[in-house]
Order: C-alpha cells, then structure tokens, then sequence
C-alpha cells in the first residue's frame, strides 16, 4: 500500500500522464540482437506454456528508444481460452518497489520530492487522519498525529498505514484486504476511502 503513494507522487511529478503511443521499431541487426538469440525466447515460452508452468505472457525488449520485440503468448485467461493480447494489464504487487523507489529518489536527487516533505503537501486529506489505539478491552480509539507522515515514512513502511487481511487486528480489518478492493477506482477515489480510515500507528513509529 505505501508504494501506492509513492507511485502516485512519482507518476505526478515526472509527467502527470503517460503516453499511450507505442515506440519506433526497429530491427533486431540495427538494434545489436541476434535474432537466433531472440528466438529462443518463443522456444522457451511455447515449452512453459505445454508444460502449464504458466498461462500466458507478453514481452517487450528496447534499446535506445526502439521496440525490437514485443510478443504475446499463450493465454490472457487459459480456461475459456482467451488468448493473450499485447495490452494485457498484469499486477505487479510487490516487485513495482524497486522501480518505484529508484524513480522516486531520482525525483529526491534532483530536490523535486524533499524526503521531509509532508505526504499531506501532495495530498491534504492525510493531514487529517487519526491514529487508532486499541485498549485492553478491545476497543478502539482515536487519537491525532503527534508528527505529520513525511515521504521518507512512506519509503521506510513507517508511515502508520496497514494492510487489510492481517489477522485480527482490528485497524487492519477497516483496510482493504486484496488487490482487486485496494485498486478499485480511481487514484482520488482511493485515497479518499483510505483517509477516512485510523492509521495503525504513530507516524515514524513502527515498521510495517
């Protein structure tokens, strides 16, 4: 969930959008590939495929700004035998860290994203939220943040913010537990659900 905001902080400050125009092709000779090399991509993909290793897959490899191979394989969804198309949307979950992270602290480096900036100055409405405490009787409740959630919490997973599906904690009961439920919506719609919900901690207090 914290990459999330990161992702959004970074897709803002870069572009704000993200081109849907496909790159210039070019060759695999112009490009420095060897095709035979290139082939043993559909090789290995048509015996993991036979294999039901995997459903389907599309690869795409560049260089220099040009699209030397973009394939489709297998299928989008194998038991109603839908066949993978080149504009397959797949979930990345935990793997889009790296990426995000890399691309976020380019943004630090160049003193576009301050890691002390507040998350707030990007989006108001985590000014407002409340930290939960769960008593010894169970119940909850709330209290104000004692320092604001700052863009280095959201790197460091000490922002207060959970995960849905955690046990029986009844902060992360209130979050949302799956993938399908975390993205439903739009960005707006989504911060807008998560806002109103209790951190799980003190900003800058606890590692989660």
């Amino acid at each position: 969930m914290t990459v999330r905001f990161i992702t959004m902080l970074v897709v803002l400050l870069l572009t704000g959008t993200v081109s849907a125009s496909p790159l210039p092709v070019t060759s695999s000779q112009n490009a420095g590939f060897s095709a035979d090399g290139l082939s043993n991509i559909d090789s290995f993909f048509a015996e993991e495929i036979a294999a039901n290793r995997v459903p389907g897959a599309v690869i795409a490899i560049a260089r220099d700004g040009k699209l030397v191979y973009y394939r489709a394989y297998g299928y989008l969804d194998k038991a109603k035998g839908v066949p993978m198309s080149l504009d397959a949307i797949f979930g990345y979950a935990s793997m889009t860290k790296i990426m995000t992270c890399v691309a976020a602290l380019t943004l630090t480096q160049e003193g576009r994203l301050p890691l002390k900036s507040r998350l707030s100055d990007y989006y108001p409405a985590f000014a407002e939220m409340k930290v939960g405490v769960v008593g010894a009787d169970g119940k909850l409740s709330l209290e104000p943040q004692k320092r604001p959630i700052f863009i280095h919490d959201l790197f460091r997973h000490t922002s207060g913010l959970t995960y849905g599906g955690r046990g029986d904690h009844p902060i992360a009961k209130l979050y949302p537990g799956g993938v399908d439920a975390a993205f439903d919506g739009s960005t707006a719609d989504f911060i807008n659900r998560i806002t109103k919900l209790p951190l799980a901690h003190q900003p800058g207090v606890t590692f989660e």
